[in-house]
């Protein structure tokens, strides 16, 4: 009995024992070869639609070039900045930089403050004018009287009346001075007033602006800044190490930031200019000259710069139209390596 015990036990151990199989926390059907994630398919009818065009790779030779940004600036002598030629209130519209002018276009007219010939404030010699002006008016009323009985000579009367006029005259003038003071000014005040416009030197643009409308301004105070872009300098800060390759080059290739290859480039003349350099970029200024007369290209703004390095090298040419360029600038070619199928391929 005790040894069929022992056997029934062993027994029931051994079906109790059971393998355990672990199961993978994910299933990817269908996995792609890290080789294949640059590799695209396209049908027929995918290539007709985007227009694609392949062509095959040339050993050429080309010249060595030198690509550099650039920065539009302001041809020195041609900022004039405009001053009021005399004390005076500004009239006209809102000026605002930026805005384009025409050589003897008007900008501001200057209405004049009539001058203040006693010394006295505005208020003070219109009181002066007008008791001036009662007793001038009081002599010519007693001449008057005298005249009728003959007791005086026309000439003292006419004297007297010429006085009066010029009595006149002044209290207009002061009171014309008061109300211009004192935003006041009536029909009466204009002929003793005088109006000066104020015009642009040269055609251009409005650079800066110091004065607004309905402003009072003194004699010589600036008004504005009117600069000419007919013609404009491109300033190409070239790094010191390259500066020897590049520093006998007459011509620049100039073209706006973000065009096509060929589009928007015009060509620029080196200028003497006076030397200007960067320390911290290790950098050496060059300028050129460019013509501007359609304002394609505004003070300030950022161009790519092509400059002639001399010689020539050979090698692998392709389209400048078949170079992809990724978010950090890093450019690429797609490859037909069979039919309908494109590889993408590093530029070096």
């Amino acid at each position: 009995m005790f040894v069929i015990g022992v056997f029934l036990l062993s027994g029931c151990d051994h079906a109790s024992t059971k393998l355990t199989v672990k199961t993978a926390p994910a299933v990817v059907d269908n996995p792609v070869k890290e080789s294949q994630l640059t590799t695209i398919t396209l049908t027929s009818q995918a290539e007709k639609r985007l227009g694609l065009k392949t062509t095959t790779t040339q050993n050429q030779s080309i010249g060595r070039t030198l690509t550099q940004h650039g920065e539009i600036v302001a041809v020195p002598g041609l900022t004039v900045s405009v001053t009021a030629p005399v004390t005076g209130k500004l009239h006209g519209s809102k000026l605002v930089s930026g805005r384009r002018v025409s050589k003897g276009q008007t900008v501001f007219t200057l209405m004049a403050l009539p001058n203040d010939t006693s010394g006295l404030g505005a208020d003070e010699e219109v009181a002066v004018r007008q008791k001036q002006l009662a007793v001038v008016q009081a002599k010519v009323d007693r001449f008057t009287e005298l005249n009728k009985d003959k007791t005086t000579s026309d000439r003292l009367l006419q004297e007297a009346q010429a006085e009066l006029k010029n009595a006149q005259a002044a209290l207009e003038a002061s009171q014309a001075r008061q109300h211009f003071l004192t935003d006041k000014l009536t029909a009466a005040d204009k002929p003793h007033l005088s109006v000066i416009d104020i015009e642009a030197p040269l055609s251009g643009v409005i650079q800066t602006v110091s004065a607004t409308p309905s402003q009072l301004v003194s004699g010589g105070a600036p008004l504005f800044n009117v600069t000419s872009l007919g013609t404009v300098w491109v300033r190409v800060p070239v790094y010191a190490g390259d500066l020897s390759s590049v520093s006998g080059v007459q011509t620049a290739r100039i073209q706006p930031l973000g065009e096509n290859i060929d589009a928007g480039v015009r060509m620029a003349k080196a200028v003497a200019a006076p030397p200007t350099a960067n320390p911290q970029a290790i950098s050496t200024d060059l300028f050129f000259a460019m013509s501007n007369t359609d304002s394609a290209f505004q003070v300030g703004q950022k161009v790519s710069v092509t400059l002639s390095r001399g010689g020539s090298q050979s090698g692998l040419t392709i389209p400048a139209s078949a170079v992809v360029y990724d978010i950090e600038g890093g450019t690429w070619v797609y490859e037909l390596t069979q039919p309908h199928t494109y590889t993408r391929r590093r530029v070096l």
